[in-house]
């Protein structure tokens, strides 16, 4: 999370100043739901997707773009095991 508030944080001031920008953060549908052993991380992707919506009311003013991306489950071992814990929610 600190490195996306600080990464925007670094850009936002040379878009305000051109009036352009676009900034896409990446969050996770993990923020979705809960699991276990996962607090930190689903904490950190929400903290993701609330930052970027108040930037994105803020600097809407100044023609600067804030979005989320949510990417999904890439084909891996991990994802198979993940999805047959988790199916009731697919």
């Amino acid at each position: 999370m600190f490195s996306v508030f600080h990464a925007t944080q670094t850009v936002l001031s040379h878009m305000v100043k051109r009036k352009n920008g676009r900034v896409v953060n990446q969050a996770s549908t993990a923020d979705r739901w809960g699991s276990r052993n996962q607090s930190a991380y689903n904490d950190a992707k929400h903290a993701v997707v609330g930052i970027t919506w108040c930037l994105g009311l803020e600097m809407a003013l100044h023609n600067v773009l804030v979005n989320t991306i949510y990417p999904w489950i890439t084909e891996t071992h991990m994802a198979s095991i993940f999805v047959s814990q988790h199916s009731s929610i697919l």
